[in-house]
Formats: C-alpha cells, sequence, structure tokens
C-alpha cells in the first residue's frame, strides 16, 4: 500500500491534467449546466480499467476508486486506486493497492469485489480482494491509516461481491458473498461490524445464501440485510440493531437473481429483482418491515433509486431502454429514454432535494457513431429540465461508471476513457447544473493573448443558506494563474496593478488566495471556484455573506501579451437573499 500526499496548491498539476484532456475531449453544454473542473489521471500502465465509485464528502470534496488490471480474464495483475479530491477538484491524497493474480478479476462480476466507503467526518473505508482474505483499511480524513482488518471466507474458494459502509456513529460494516457463480457451488455470505476506534470486529453474521446479499443502513445504524438463504419463501430482507440482534425480518415472493435495493434515512426501502425465470420485479417496504407493495416489470432492473418524494427510479439493463418512474404506491408515473438518441444505454440516476432526478447514460446519437456521455434533470412528470454532453470523437470505448451528488447538490461524474489502443484517462468532473446569478457589468474587459476578453460567471445559488456559489472564468490564457476577488464595492481602476486590464472593484477589496483557491486555466481558458459563503476574505480578515448584501467578483490573472504581465476579467455583481 502506498500513500501519496499531494503539495498544498496543486493548480498545476490540475493545469496540466486540464492539458491533456483539451486534445482528447470535447463537450456541449446546454443552458443551465456549467463544467466547473475537470480532473485527470492517466492510466496507460494497466489496460483493462475499471472505475469503482464515486462518493461525496460532507465537508466539500470526493473520493474516487479506481481499478486497473493487466487483462480483463486469467491471472490478472493490478492495483486498486483510491484518491480524495478537494472542492475544486485538486488531488489532496492517493492511495495504491496492489493486487495479487485473481484478486479481482475473476468471473463477469469483478466490479463489486471492491468497494469504498466515507464517514461523516472525512473518513474512509476500503475493502478488496477476492482470491484469498479480503482486507479492509479505515483511512483518517488526511490519508493517514486508522487500522486494517481481514476477513476469509468460510466455504471458499473467493469472494465474489463486497458491500461496505460506515455508520452513523463510525463503525464500519461489510457485507460479503463467496462461492463460485459459473459451477452453481453453494454461497455463503458474511456479515461483519468493526468498532470506529481500534477496528475491532464486535460483531458477524455468516450462512449459506442462493444468491449476492445487498446490505444499507438506515440513519439510526440499524443494518438491512437482502438475502435469498432458500429454499423457496426465505427470501427477503432482514433487519439487525447495531449490536448485531435481529430485530425484524420481511418475506418477499419467489427467489431473488441480481437484487437492486436503495433505503431512505427512517428505513423504509425499495427492491428490484428478477427471478431464475427472468421475472422482474420491484417491491416497497415500509420502515416496520411491512411488505407495501409488489408489481411486476417489463424489464429487468440494472439500478434502483428512492427519491426525496417517495417516488422510486428503476434503470433498465437493456440497450435502449426507458428509465421508469413509480408512484409512492407503485403506479407508473414516467417512462423516459435520453432525448436526441439514437441508441443508449442507462448507467447510473440520483435524486436531488427538489425530487427531481439526475440520470447518466451513454448513448449513439446515429448508427456506427462514437459514444457520448449524456446526464439530463428531469423533473417528477418527467420533463426535461437541464441537460450536459461529453462527446469524445475519438473514443470507441465510452464509460460513465458513477456520479454523485456532493455537499452542496453539484453533480460530481467519474469515467474512464479509452482508445481502440487501451491509452485512455481516469477522469473526475463537477458539473453545476445551475443557473447564473447576477449582473455582469465592467465589460467587455481588455483582450488577452488570445486576442478576446476574458469573462466571469457566478453560477449557483445567492440564497445564503444554500451556500452553493462558483465563479467561473472563461476566455482565459491557458495555463494562466487566476486570482479570485470580491468587494462589497464597484470601482474603475484602468492598468490597475501595472497590468494591461481594469480593475472594475473599489474599496476594501479580498483575495481569495488560500490553498486550492488560486486556480490555473485549462486548455479551453476554463477555471472555476467553489466559495465558502460563510467565510469571505477582506483586508481586515474572514466575515461571512448576510442576507441583503451584495458583493461584486472579478478574476485576476497573469498573461503574456507579449511580455509578462496581467489583465483582469469583466465582474459580477450578485444581490444574496
Amino acid at each position: 500500500m502506498n500513500l501519496h500526499l499531494a503539495r498544498p496548491s496543486t493548480a498545476y498539476s490540475a493545469a496540466l491534467s486540464w492539458f491533456l484532456l483539451g486534445w482528447l475531449v470535447s463537450s456541449t453544454v446546454t443552458a443551465q449546466t456549467t463544467s466547473a473542473w475537470v480532473s485527470t489521471f492517466p492510466t496507460t500502465t494497466w489496460p483493462s480499467r475499471f472505475t469503482e465509485d464515486v462518493l461525496p464528502l460532507a465537508g466539500g470534496g470526493a473520493v474516487m476508486s479506481w481499478v486497473g488490471a493487466s487483462s480483463s480474464v486469467g491471472t490478472a495483475t493490478g492495483e486498486s486506486i483510491v484518491r480524495r479530491l478537494s472542492e475544486n477538484g485538486d488531488l489532496v491524497w492517493e492511495i495504491s493497492f496492489p493486487l495479487l493474480p485473481d484478486d479481482y478479476i475473476l468471473y463477469p462480476f469483478r466490479e463489486y469485489r471492491a468497494d469504498t466507503a466515507v464517514g461523516k467526518s472525512g473518513e474512509v473505508a476500503v475493502a478488496i480482494g477476492s482470491s484469498g482474505p479480503m482486507k479492509i483499511h479505515l483511512y483518517e480524513a488526511d490519508g493517514s491509516l486508522r487500522w486494517e482488518a481481514s476477513v476469509d471466507t468460510v466455504v471458499g474458494p473467493h469472494f465474489e461481491r463486497a458491500n461496505l459502509e460506515v455508520a452513523p456513529d463510525g463503525d464500519v460494516l461489510l457485507s460479503v458473498s463467496e462461492g463460485l457463480f459459473a459451477n452453481g457451488d453453494p454461497r455463503y455470505f458474511g456479515l461483519y461490524r468493526w468498532e470506529a476506534a481500534t477496528g475491532t470486529l464486535l460483531w458477524s453474521q455468516t450462512g449459506p445464501t442462493q444468491e449476492y446479499v445487498f446490505m444499507e443502513l438506515d440513519d439510526a445504524g440499524n443494518v438491512y440485510l437482502a438475502i435469498d438463504r432458500g429454499p423457496a419463501g426465505d427470501w427477503g430482507l432482514e433487519r439487525y440493531s447495531p449490536a448485531g440482534l435481529a430485530t425484524g425480518s420481511v418475506v418477499l415472493p419467489g427467489s431473488a437473481y441480481r437484487v437492486q435495493m436503495a433505503m431512505d434515512g427512517s428505513g423504509r426501502s425499495v427492491i428490484a429483482w428478477f427471478d431464475p425465470s427472468a421475472n422482474a420485479f420491484l417491491s416497497s417496504i415500509d420502515t416496520a418491515l411491512n411488505l407495501e407493495w409488489t408489481v411486476p416489470l417489463p424489464v429487468t432492473p440494472k439500478g434502483v433509486t428512492l427519491m426525496s418524494d417517495g417516488d422510486s427510479i428503476l434503470l433498465p439493463e437493456s440497450f435502449s431502454g426507458p428509465m421508469r418512474r413509480y408512484d409512492r404506491q407503485g403506479g407508473l408515473r414516467t417512462s423516459v429514454v435520453p432525448a436526441n438518441s439514437f441508441g443508449h444505454i442507462y448507467g447510473h440516476v440520483i435524486g436531488r432535494a427538489n425530487g427531481h432526478s439526475i440520470a447518466a447514460s451513454a448513448k449513439y446519437p446515429a448508427p456506427m457513431t462514437p459514444y457520448l456521455m449524456n446526464v439530463e434533470e428531469r423533473d417528477a412528470q418527467g420533463t426535461l429540465v437541464r441537460s450536459f454532453e461529453r462527446s469524445m470523437p475519438d473514443e470507441p470505448y465510452f464509460y460513465a461508471h458513477a456520479m454523485a451528488l456532493d455537499s452542496r447538490e453539484n453533480v460530481v461524474l467519474v469515467y474512464d476513457a479509452r482508445t481502440a489502443t487501451q491509452i485512455g484517462i481516469s477522469t473526475a468532473e463537477k458539473v453545476l447544473f445551475a443557473s447564473s446569478q447576477g449582473v455582469a457589468y465592467c465589460g467587455s474587459a481588455v483582450p488577452n493573448s488570445t486576442g478576446r476578453p476574458a469573462t466571469t460567471a457566478a453560477v449557483g445559488s445567492s440564497r445564503t443558506g444554500v451556500n452553493n456559489l462558483s465563479l467561473v472564468f472563461e476566455e482565459l490564457p491557458p495555463g494562466s494563474f487566476v486570482l479570485p476577488l470580491a468587494s462589497r464595492t464597484t470601482g474603475l481602476t484602468a492598468q490597475a496593478g501595472g497590468g494591461q486590464g481594469t480593475l472594475c472593484l473599489g474599496g476594501s477589496i479580498g483575495r481569495f488566495d488560500e490553498p486550492g483557491e488560486i486556480r490555473s486555466a485549462n486548455a479551453m481558458g476554463h477555471a472555476s471556484v467553489q466559495l465558502e459563503l460563510q467565510s469571505f476574505p477582506t483586508p481586515t480578515g474572514f466575515v461571512p455573506v448576510m442576507v441583503g448584501e451584495t458583493w461584486s467578483f472579478q478574476g485576476w490573472y497573469r498573461d503574456a501579451n507579449p511580455g509578462l504581465t496581467s489583465n483582469f476579467t469583466d465582474a459580477v455583481t450578485v444581490a444574496f437573499f
């Protein structure tokens, strides 16, 4: 295991990553979506790559996990990598784990043999391995190791599926399935709980199962296990207290295969599955473990999400299948496919607090054309609200592996791009599904070395309680560093600081120059910074933004035009409420 800590300021490395991306990726962004940042990590060492997950951190930023291997079958070797990114896409730390032959690449369901989870304090739990013991590591928010543990198979020969969670009290829970899918050998499951501080094993449950198990937690720390113990009539949902005591169960009809499950904080759950005869179903279970309803599904389920209004959204496994939304009573509300799509396959769907869905899909715009990644927000009636698209013209293999909402409800995507020769990049991208705020002024700015004036936009929300506003700078010279500025007062000072532009702020001007706030423009002249409304800089210290205040923002950046100089973007004024 290797830990790599990033430097306090990673603007240069981020700029280098963006330059690498510039010649590989082009994008199309419709109204009210903005790509805030793109962080890329070359992965040419391992030709077979599988992006695992992206998880939001409560204090901002995200954790992405990724696996690379020498091949997708046989005796493969490789590594698993976990990266922590800041809110602005900078690499904070990176941990790599070497994989032994067949530790990970065994049979089709390889993506489930590693899992990552995060806790409320920013701790990161990692489980990995299928051949031999499964190893569990818990890391502090700074990337230092708190403890490690391992579990062995009960009957072997290897683990097939891992499901890792961090409980509200910080304890780590793992559910695993084992056995050989290929020849129908009996399966066993394990459910384990380790104490947060020391990694002491608190309790475990093991036993036979007919299928993979699936675990969820509620906000009280109760553990729910979807399991088919066999024979018929023993398939359903079991609940365990934080102490490991069985506190209830519910039996579901038939038997299950390829279970998908979603749960809200109260313990209400929806479960999608299909039986050995390929009949698919969706069931709702209330907080008292009563089966509310079961409806047949016309498609094989790939994933299910529980929305804030109680609706359920089901993703199909089939190519060109619709995304279906069911209401609280199990009635079909909507059935939609991505807009302007010749063919598509859904990958992920998440829910916003307002009941809107955000779904990612890979699609073909026309026959025999490269993939596009399409991300769409739709309301409860299925109406398209806004969308975002990524295109790779020379890319025959394109996968949107994971998607999440960060702590401010911005979209974070993780995807793997590879060419026909298997040269590619693992990529994380933050997309602002929000509109511009405020009023632009002081434009057009003085043109820079690109021949164009640079611009500033404030994207997100001007509501102080939401605390989600980003400054987005466009038309900067690629690779230039930009310092965000803020003031409660406007101004007009030509060639301020001896540079070529006009300073459009007056009075007490604050500089966003804390680590990670000075940004570097990518190859397309784009940079952004997430603002913390509770801590705005002023010459005399940091202050919170108050309701009713008006602040103005501008970017001050370096340039060579033709000699070394500086310039300013235009400015934007935002009234907060």
